[in-house]
Formats: structure tokens, C-alpha cells, sequence
């Protein structure tokens, strides 16, 4: 149930679209809450940490999101449970964060920059077999957009990986 309700953290104001400032913080600190929450209650399930880190992205909160990603990156996908799984947070998803995150944190963090690169290329070679000009829509567009923040090896900046 608290996953459920911290569905909700894209709230923004009031029923009247009044943004008020204290509401958002309540509302951010209790879905935080219910996000870990619902983690310890199953914590071999990485759903709700990574839709903790998600939104810790979205609302530009990269340490705390980089501190999530560790926490769930590693939850093999639960073989047992059927119900609610979100694929995403086992695959991809990870990867799709970690690629982001990393460039907002590599000062801070001296191996985010190398785990940026990492998760950028698996993206690439994993859904786009090596070809991104091959494959349509939103990812395509978001990997050609974050590798043009890392400084990619030689071996990488062949027209048909990168361009």
C-alpha cells in the first residue's frame, strides 16, 4: 500500500493549482518515506527505489538519487513474484538513471564519470546492437542526447554508435 501512494509524488500544489511550498516538502518527505518503506517491506523487489531515484532526478536532488541507485541497481529481477514487477526496474531503468546521474555528480564522485560512461554504452550496445540510427523513438533520442556529456574512448565515436 505505501508503494501505491507514493505513486503520487509528482504533485505539485493544491486542488486549485496553487503551488504552496510546505505542502510539496510534506508530500516529498512522506513519499520518501513510503518509497522505503514499501523497499524494506520487500526489499529484494527495486521498484520503489528506483522510482525514488527517478523522482530525486526529475526534482534535481542528484545525491540523494545516486544514493537510491546504489541501493537498488544490484536487485536481481524477483523470479518468485508475478504481481506489480515493472521490468524497467530491473533492466534498463538502471542504466537509463546511472547515465544521467553520473554526469551531475562526477565532482562529487570520482567513479560516477567512468559509471556514467558504463551504463551509457550498455544502453547503446544492449538496445541498439550497435547501430542507434537503426532504432526509433524517445531512448534513441535520449542516448544520443547523454553521450554527448561523456567524453567517449576512440573506439566509440564511429558515426553509426554515436551520430
Amino acid at each position: 500500500m505505501a508503494m501505491m501512494r507514493a505513486s503520487n509524488c509528482s504533485y505539485t500544489g493544491s486542488q486549485d493549482g496553487k503551488v504552496n511550498h510546505d505542502e510539496r516538502q510534506k508530500l516529498w518527505a512522506q513519499c520518501v518515506r513510503e518509497g522505503l518503506e514499501a523497499w524494506a517491506m520487500r526489499p529484494h523487489r527495486s521498484e520503489s527505489i528506483y522510482r525514488l531515484a527517478h523522482w530525486c532526478r526529475i526534482k534535481g536532488l542528484h545525491q540523494q538519487a545516486w544514493g537510491f541507485i546504489q541501493l537498488g541497481r544490484y536487485i536481481a529481477h524477483p523470479h518468485n513474484d508475478k504481481l506489480f514487477v515493472e521490468p524497467h526496474a530491473y533492466a534498463d531503468g538502471w542504466w537509463d538513471e546511472i547515465s544521467i546521474i553520473a554526469y551531475y555528480i562526477r565532482h562529487l564522485v570520482p567513479e560516477a564519470e567512468q559509471e556514467g560512461i558504463r551504463a551509457l554504452e550498455k544502453l547503446l550496445l544492449r538496445r541498439y546492437g550497435g547501430n542507434i540510427e537503426t532504432s526509433g523513438g524517445r531512448r534513441r533520442d535520449m542516448a544520443r542526447t547523454n553521450r554527448r556529456f561523456y567524453p567517449f574512448p576512440t573506439l566509440y565515436k564511429r558515426p553509426t554508435l554515436l551520430h
